[in-house]
């Protein structure tokens, strides 16, 4: 090419995010938040929300007798009889959870019927102490609630147990009820399928039983901790 020659050449180069002014800079971010709100819109609309656990037929063995009766519309391994004078007992049942070591802290909720639609309103609001399952008094205590990998949720709810699994053994949990903490050292835990993850309510022995849905797993895959009661603070 003649350097002599008067025609000019400009080349452009390419401006990226630092090198727009302020206005041009709101207006690009701007644009991402529109479609990242229209993403979330979508997934929402589609149902591609966190996986809810909810309870199955199989996972619960109750005892053959329990203080409280047996729902019509949920089936148990063995029909529960209710003994009026246990019946007329009350009894204390968990207000709160918290882990310090894997930092989990939540209200338990109470629902009087072991009713599935019923209990899985109960998991939107945090844990839940299934009815019929043991109590501060004795018996295995079964707590159950929510996990997620998602970093950001519409209802903190399904974060509820998020870390349960890195419980081991040795752990402590603390319950709260009628003003009082309750503790419990974890025994073992451990990832079972739902065709597995049975939680057997009978005895008297004091125990606790805390599950939740593997998040990170496959769908049917559950956390299950086993404690044990160690001593009222």
């Amino acid at each position: 090419m003649d350097i002599n020659n008067t025609e000019t050449f400009v080349l452009k180069k390419k401006r990226g995010f630092f090198d727009m002014n302020y206005r041009e800079k709101l207006v690009f971010l701007t644009q991402i938040m529109g479609v990242f709100i229209i993403v979330v819109i979508i997934l929402f609309a589609l149902g591609l929300t966190p996986k809810q656990w909810s309870l199955t037929k199989e996972d619960v063995v109750i005892s053959p007798k329990s203080d409280v009766q047996q729902d019509s519309q949920y089936n148990t391994r063995d029909q529960r009889v209710v003994d009026t004078e246990v019946a007329a007992t009350v009894y204390a049942r968990p207000t709160r959870v918290y882990i310090p070591s894997v930092d989990i802290d939540t209200v338990v909720t109470q629902p009087e019927t072991s009713n599935v639609a019923v209990l899985d309103q109960f998991l939107q609001k945090g844990s839940v102490h299934y009815p019929g399952s043991g109590t501060i008094e004795g018996g295995n205590m079964f707590i159950f609630g929510h996990s997620t990998n998602w970093a950001i949720v519409r209802n903190d709810a399904y974060k509820t147990f998020n870390g349960l699994e890195n419980l081991v053994q040795g752990s402590e949990i603390f319950v709260e009820s009628g003003g009082k903490t309750h503790v419990y050292e974890v025994e073992y835990i451990e990832l079972v399928d739902e065709n597995e993850a049975l939680i057997d309510l009978s005895g008297s022995a004091k125990k606790l039983t805390i599950s939740t849905c593997n998040s990170f797993g496959e769908k049917q895959e559950r956390w299950v901790a086993h404690a044990n009661f160690k001593r009222t603070m």
